[in-house]
């Protein structure tokens, strides 16, 4: 795979409506390097397993574009 670096990352969302909950999750299949999206119950709404080549690219691909 080439990649040498995993992150979990937390995310909260700002609604539990079905649009946003949609609307994140489209946009996390656009994001090759989540490789798994977990819904959560309690203190955040979803637990991303991100995977990268190393530190630097986890800060780029935590930019917004």
């Amino acid at each position: 795979m080439g990649a040498g670096l995993t992150v979990f990352a937390r995310m909260w969302l700002r609604g539990q409506d079905e649009d946003t909950v949609d609307s994140f999750i489209a946009a996390v299949r656009d994001m090759p390097e989540v490789t798994e999206c977990y819904l959560m119950a309690g203190d955040c709404d979803f637990l991303l397993r991100v995977v990268v080549a190393d530190l630097d690219a986890y800060r780029q691909f935590q930019l917004p574009p």
